[in-house]
């Protein structure tokens, strides 16, 4: 099909960066995560934006030699000014790894950089965010709404065991599939190798979604 964003926009040579100060974005880069073969900028066409963040863009795509519809999360590296950048970019691609096997998960297919960006091509959920459907539709049925919390709560219940907590649960970050199940994304807020009874010192999330303990600053 015909049309789309020029991939040249994002075109740089798929690299290996040299020195010890990109070992990480290197490490974050390889792997490919559930793919099995490499995979770059070349293999996909990109056709719209479908999201736009204050250090990351995401976009529909197509890959090529399928024709399987993809979201590809393009990070700028000129974002990362500290080690914990860093890391917590590590922690959304190692997040989406462990996603990928989870019905109520987005998860990763695959990952690559380049001189200045980072790609993490993830699962393309068709049916909108949630927010989507609550501003169509005024308020959800009672059925809808236990439904929908039954998913979420076994999403969340998934993350935890694996040491996992989410951190950021709002409208926006609940995607509906093209069967009506449930998908949480967006992992930029999650802190691993969390035990039970564990507290974290980091106040993070969405004003409006923030639980009343933490605004409180409760223990």
């Amino acid at each position: 099909s015909g049309g789309g964003i020029d991939n040249g926009a994002f075109h740089e040579h798929e690299i290996e960066l040299p020195g010890s100060a990109n070992h990480d974005m290197n490490r974050i880069a390889n792997g490919n995560g559930a793919s099995k073969w490499a995979v770059s900028l070349n293999d996909f066409r990109l056709l719209t934006v479908i999201g736009r963040g204050s250090y990351a863009k995401v976009v529909q795509a197509e890959h090529i030699a399928t024709r399987q519809i993809y979201a590809i999360k393009i990070i700028k590296k000129e974002m990362f000014n500290e080690d914990e950048d860093i890391d917590w970019v590590q922690t959304e691609k190692s997040v989406f790894e462990a996603a990928s096997n989870y019905p109520f998960l987005v998860g990763l297919h695959s990952c690559f950089q380049t001189e200045s960006r980072l790609f993490f091509v993830i699962e393309f959920v068709p049916g909108g965010d949630l927010m989507f459907h609550m501003q169509q539709q005024r308020r959800l049925p009672e059925e809808h709404a236990r439904f929908y919390s039954g998913e979420i709560i076994l999403a969340l219940h998934f993350l935890h065991s694996r040491g996992i907590i989410y951190r950021d649960l709002k409208l926006d970050n609940v995607l509906i599939d093209a069967e009506g199940h449930i998908k949480l994304t967006d992992y930029g807020m999650c802190k691993e190798n969390i035990n039970a009874g564990d507290l974290t010192s980091t106040f993070c999330g969405t004003p409006n979604y923030i639980a009343p303990e933490i605004l409180r600053g409760d223990e």
